[in-house]
């Protein structure tokens, strides 16, 4: 993002009248295996069980990424698992390799270069056993699936397909490799092809559940979730539901058995399922389960709220947008303002991690006020909101710009509604400057944004009689230049 945009936002802390935040201590939270840090200026991602070296590595991947502080410790939560089965699965290998007097020594060399964060010369070593190894199906199989591994923990997931693939062919029985690829295969949209996976899948887990229920009917549970998942991206809403309601029915059950572990798992169902009613228009049975949900997320941040009320507030905030659709605003607003509440607190804690979710929260709730006709209201939660987007857009502009964009869009049309001249012209054509910047880095992302922007600013000079200013914003609008 260049000096233009970075001098725009120093210019909107002026014009909102924030001041800068103070850079606080923080808390270190326990949700997943990854939390926020803080090293001077300095915004990092540690996880649990991750040589240090190995983490570097991580934060100079996801600094290149370039999102927000929450999406990465959301990748980071994924990545320091994979890493984490990676160095268990190389402990197996080593043990398998040793019970049968062969020389487990690359495996030990990968594994070492993995925990240096050197995960193209641990890849190399992968490419010498799979020559090696290409003779025989199951260590083929083991080979490629580990590679496959190293491939997505350098975010090169198209290269890992492959080998996915490969693994998922020698083995398509074994589950783990099935599951992993599936999920592979949904992470790049590739719904259909995963929906084929776990539907070869869900036999082999139903058989292994009847066998052994103990041991297999939350791997059961998964794959049905999972299956609920991809049909949802396939829009097979009707699949979708299916899944997840054998899915929420096995996690009740299991719920029952031990709460601590299985009642996340029971509110993750329950919330898509939700939003899979909300679709089909199946109202009453979407609010059911969105309240089911949230009792539970309730319950869960009771006994453990540095590790559930994040959760809670992301509930709230699905089933307060289901409510504003089905015009209960009352409900509506106040299920926001728990959100809000809950959002307020955890980035008092730990701002790294939730400001811009509070800001989020805060912009839903003004967009309410704002169809409630609440002018004055919606107005001081968006500048509430804007505040703190603006801090978060000086430290991490390619982050958090688009959102502030949007916020302006929305302060602009509550100011002109409220008659107030200069916040109804500034917010738009601080946007305006904001969608022209994000539009010359992606012309395909953001022109369409930038163009609903030049219209409405156009028609506020309109309505102000500026006639000229607004002949050539809309000629820019039409594909123009300035």
């Amino acid at each position: 993002m260049n000096r233009g945009l970075i001098y725009l936002l120093i210019v909107l802390v002026v014009l909102a009248g924030a001041t800068p935040a103070a850079h606080a201590a923080i808390i270190q939270i326990t949700t997943g295996w990854c939390s926020p840090a803080q090293y001077g200026l300095v915004n990092v991602v540690v996880c649990k069980g991750v040589d240090p070296r190995a983490m570097k590595r991580l934060n100079d991947e996801l600094d290149q990424q370039k999102l927000s502080l929450t999406q990465k410790i959301a990748e980071a939560n994924g990545w320091a698992q994979k890493y984490n089965e990676l160095n268990a699965e190389f402990e197996k290998t080593k043990k398998e390799l040793a019970a049968k007097g062969e020389d487990p020594t690359l495996v030990q060399r990968a594994q070492d270069l993995l925990h240096q964060g050197k995960l193209e010369e641990a890849r190399n070593i992968y490419d010498k056993l799979i020559a090696l190894d290409e003779g025989n199906v199951d260590r083929a199989a083991r080979d490629y699936f580990n590679r496959a591994a190293i491939f997505a923990l350098q975010f090169r997931m198209k290269d890992a397909l492959s080998d996915y693939a490969r693994a998922y062919q020698y083995q398509p029985h074994n589950t783990r490799y099935a599951d992993d690829y599936a999920q592979a295969l949904w992470s790049e949209n590739d719904f259909l092809k995963a929906e084929e996976v776990l539907e070869k899948l869900l036999p082999q887990e139903r058989a292994l559940a009847a066998k052994n229920p103990t041991a297999y009917r939350a791997d059961l549970a998964n794959t049905l979730h999972h299956l609920g998942v991809v049909n949802d991206g396939n829009r097979r809403f009707s699949e979708a539901e299916l899944a997840y309601k054998e899915a929420v029915g096995i996690r009740r059950e299991l719920a029952a058995q031990d709460p601590a572990y299985h009642r996340p798992d029971l509110a993750d169902s329950l919330s898509n399922l939700g939003n899979v009613y909300d679709e089909i228009n199946r109202f009453p049975e979407a609010e059911k389960a969105f309240d089911e949900a949230i009792s539970i997320r309730r319950e869960l941040a009771a006994q453990n709220p540095a590790a559930y009320r994040a959760d809670l507030a992301q509930t709230l905030i699905s089933m307060g947008v289901f409510y504003s659709i089905m015009d209960r605003f009352g409900k509506a607003e106040a299920t926001f303002k728990e959100a809000v509440g809950i959002y307020r607190e955890l980035a008092r804690q730990n701002p790294l991690a939730h400001q811009g979710d509070f800001a989020g929260a805060l912009n839903n709730l003004g967009v309410l006020y704002g169809l409630t006709h609440r002018l004055t209201e919606a107005q001081a939660t968006y500048n509430e909101a804007l505040n703190i987007l603006i801090e978060l857009a000086k430290r991490d502009p390619d982050a958090y710009s688009f959102k502030l964009a949007k916020l302006l869009n929305n302060l602009g049309a509550v100011s002109e509604d409220m008659r107030d001249p200069d916040s109804a012209e500034m917010a738009p054509k601080t946007a305006v400057r904001l969608w022209r910047h994000l539009t010359e880095e992606n012309p395909v992302a953001y022109r369409g944004e930038l163009q609903g922007s030049l219209s409405k600013l156009a028609h506020l000079y309109r309505a102000l009689h500026r006639d000229s200013e607004a002949e050539a914003i809309e000629a820019e609008a039409k594909g123009g230049h300035r």
